[in-house]
C-alpha cells in the first residue's frame, strides 16, 4: 500500500515553505517575472518554449508534471503543444490550489488535472505517460535518483523527460534541505535510470535545462 502523502510531514525547509499559500504566491510572481532571467539566464517564456519543444518530440500527448508547484511550466507547455494533457503532481495542497486557479484563468483546466502525491512514489502505472516535465523539482526532492527511477518507470519507451534544475553548491543548498546538483552528474543519473540521449545544458552559472528519452530497456 502506498503511503498517504497528506499524512507525511514535509522533510525539508523548502518543502515546508511550499506548503504556505503566501510563499507559493510570492514564488509564483517571481518565477514568471523578468527577474527569472537573473537566476536562470532565460526569460520565463524562453524557458517554457524550450520545454514545450522537448515534449513536442514525445510519442504522444499524455504528460506528467512532477513537483508541479504552482503549475507555471506545465500550463505554459499545455498552451504551446496542441492536444497536450497533463497530470500535475505535487505534495503541496497550497501549490496545487494555485495551479488549479491558473489553469482555469489560462483556459487549460480541462487538460490540466492535479494530483496530490509524492515524486518518490508516483501513483501511476508503469508506462502511463508519453512525456514528463520537472522544472525546479529534482534539486528539492530528498532522493533525486529515486525520483528519476520513478519518472523512468512512469514513461513509455521513447517517452521524453524534460525540465531544469539549480546547480548550486552545498553551502547554499544544505540549509534548505536541497540537493547540490551538477549537470554532468545529473546526466549520468539519467543514463543510469534508463534514459538515452541525456542532454544537460547550463543557461546560467546556477541553472541548467535537461532533456532525455526513456530507453526500451529501462
Amino acid at each position: 500500500m502506498r503511503a498517504d502523502p497528506a499524512r507525511e510531514a514535509a522533510p525539508t525547509l523548502a518543502q515546508r515553505l511550499f506548503q504556505r499559500p503566501w510563499f507559493v504566491a510570492l514564488y509564483d510572481r517571481a518565477r514568471e517575472s523578468r527577474a527569472a532571467w537573473l537566476t536562470c539566464g532565460l526569460t520565463f517564456d524562453a524557458e517554457a518554449a524550450i520545454h514545450a519543444a522537448a515534449l513536442a518530440r514525445a510519442p504522444g500527448r499524455r504528460f506528467l508534471e512532477i513537483a508541479c508547484g504552482q503549475g507555471s511550466f506545465g500550463i505554459a507547455v499545455a498552451r504551446r503543444v496542441p492536444g497536450a494533457r497533463f497530470f500535475a503532481l505535487d505534495l503541496s495542497a497550497a501549490a496545487l490550489a494555485r495551479a488549479g486557479k491558473k489553469a482555469l484563468a489560462r483556459r487549460v483546466a480541462g487538460r490540466y488535472a492535479r494530483v496530490r502525491g509524492d515524486a518518490l512514489r508516483l501513483p501511476f502505472l508503469g508506462g502511463a505517460f508519453d512525456g514528463a516535465l520537472c522544472v525546479g523539482g529534482f534539486h528539492q526532492i530528498p532522493e533525486p535518483r529515486r525520483a528519476l527511477a520513478e519518472a523512468s518507470r512512469a514513461l513509455r519507451p521513447g517517452g521524453v523527460l524534460a525540465g531544469a534544475c539549480f546547480c548550486l553548491g552545498p553551502a547554499l543548498t544544505r540549509p534548505f534541505g536541497m540537493n547540490a546538483l551538477a549537470p554532468e552528474e545529473f546526466a549520468g543519473w539519467l543514463r543510469a535510470s534508463g534514459f538515452e540521449r541525456a542532454e544537460c545544458r547550463r543557461t546560467s552559472p546556477i541553472w541548467f535545462v535537461f532533456e532525455a528519452v526513456r530507453g526500451a530497456r529501462a
